[in-house]
Parts: C-alpha cells; structure tokens; sequence
C-alpha cells in the first residue's frame, strides 16, 4: 500500500479470517491506536462504536475467567433413567408370582400401573418434560402415602437412589425450588464477537471511504490507519520459501582454490 495506484478497497469490504476473541480485541485496539489520529467526523463515529464494541468484548472476556464450565447433564440423566428402570425392573419382578400365593402382587400391579402407564417412555423425553414426569409421580407416592409401601415391595435402596437422581435431576433443569441454585451469568462472547467484529468491517469501511474520497492528507492518513489489517493480512500468508531449481536465484559461485606459486 505505498501508492495510491496500490490501494485495492475490496480487500477492506470483508473481516480478516480466523478472528477469535483475543484477535478481535487486539485488531480493534489496533485500529482505534491507527486511527487517532484522524479528525473526520465519520471517522470519529466509527471509533467509538469501535472502541464500546471492543471494550465490551474484553470486559466479558474477563468476566469469564474462572467461571466453571456447565456440568455435564448426560450422567445426570442417565442416571435417573436408570433409576426408573430399577424399580420397574423390581415391580415387574412381583408381577411374575402367583396373586394367590402373595398378596404383594395386588400392591405391586397397582403401583406398576400408576408409575408406569407407558412403561419408562417418559424417560426418553426432553430434560425438562422429563423432570416434571418423574415429579409428578413422585408427588403421587408421597401424598397417597405409597412410598413405604414401595420401599417393602422393591427395597429401601431402590427408592433411595430414585429419590437421590430425582433431586439432582431438579437441580440440573432449574426446577426444584429448594435445592436450586443461580448460577453465575456467563457472558455470550459469541456474540460479543460478532458485535466487535461488525465495528471492525464497518470502521474499515469507514477508512475506505476517506481514501478514496479525502483529499491527498487524508488519503494517507487512512491508508495508514488500515495498516493494522494489512500486517494482520500478512501474517497469516504463507511464507515463500526460494525453490532450488528457481531460474531466477543466481547460480553459486564456486570456489577455487588458488594455484600454489612455483619454487
């Protein structure tokens, strides 16, 4: 970009590639330092939607250290389906003896029925429908006064782990009022990117406009101000390396070794 014969504006009609955050920042704080220079009103607009948007990136880039990520909700879930098929299993198990010979199976048939209507099918749904499934049920059992009853059908550890997933389901969806927690707001640097990125292409823009447009000190003065872009540009070219068999690279001198003088 030396002349002004040399200046291609399209190559400023599009970002960078592989812009992350921390290259976002950089580039933006590099332009607006490129920039500061320059007086034009438009200019000035555009630096300090620049310099919010850049900002605001930081702050949430910072805002995020030490955040712990989101728990995996996979084993959670899992384990409660497991769970459920536990007790079924264990419920079903009754339902395979004579009525005639244990009158447990009356209680375990009914149970069965209640919980599993539509066999554990209600397992399978979203984490959140699936939540308020198993609540309602539990709820059932609590009110009606089942839950002992189920405990001498199927065992105290089986419902004990029911009840043990069924909590820590609640807490993983956000649906249980006693045991949920709020959790620390973490920033959508995603699209905080994107917000700084749209400042960059439109205060590049911006400079495009002025340099073709401004008279000679201003033509220079953006064509400096894209600078940063330029290098950024470069960085990411790859390197050109001389070929052996370049016909162009001159050809080594060879060295000769001096004749010894005669005696």
């Amino acid at each position: 970009m030396d002349t002004e014969q040399e200046f291609d504006p399209s190559r400023y009609t599009r970002l960078p590639p592989y812009l992350d955050n921390a290259t976002t920042v950089a580039l933006g704080r590099q332009l607006l330092a490129s920039s500061a220079g320059i007086a034009v009103p438009a200019i000035k607009r555009s630096c300090g939607v620049l310099q919010r948007a850049v900002q605001l990136l930081a702050n949430g880039m910072a805002d995020s250290v030490g955040l712990d990520p989101p728990g995996p909700k996979r084993p959670i879930d899992q384990a409660a389906d497991h769970s459920w098929a536990a007790v079924e299993l264990r419920l079903l198990g009754w339902l395979e003896l004579p009525p005639q010979d244990h009158p447990e199976v009356f209680h375990a048939q009914i149970l069965h029925g209640k919980l599993f209507a539509d066999g554990l099918r209600f397992t399978q749904l979203e984490y959140g429908a699936q939540w308020a499934e198993a609540e309602s049920r539990i709820s059932w059992l609590k009110m009606s006064g089942q839950l002992p009853l189920l405990e001498q059908l199927i065992g105290k550890p089986f419902v004990a782990e029911l009840l043990s997933c069924h909590i820590a389901y609640g807490q993983m969806v956000g649906a249980d009022p006693k045991k949920r927690t709020v959790p620390a707001k973490r920033p959508d640097l995603g699209a905080l990117r994107k917000r700084a990125q749209q400042a960059i292409l439109a205060h590049q823009i911006q400079l495009v406009a002025l340099c073709v447009s401004g008279d000679p000190t201003e033509h220079a003065a953006a064509q400096e101000a894209l600078r940063p872009v330029d290098e950024y540009r470069e960085k990411l070219a790859p390197t050109k390396s001389a070929k052996k068999e370049d016909p162009e690279s001159p050809a080594p001198i060879p060295v000769v070794d001096p004749e010894p003088s005669g005696g």
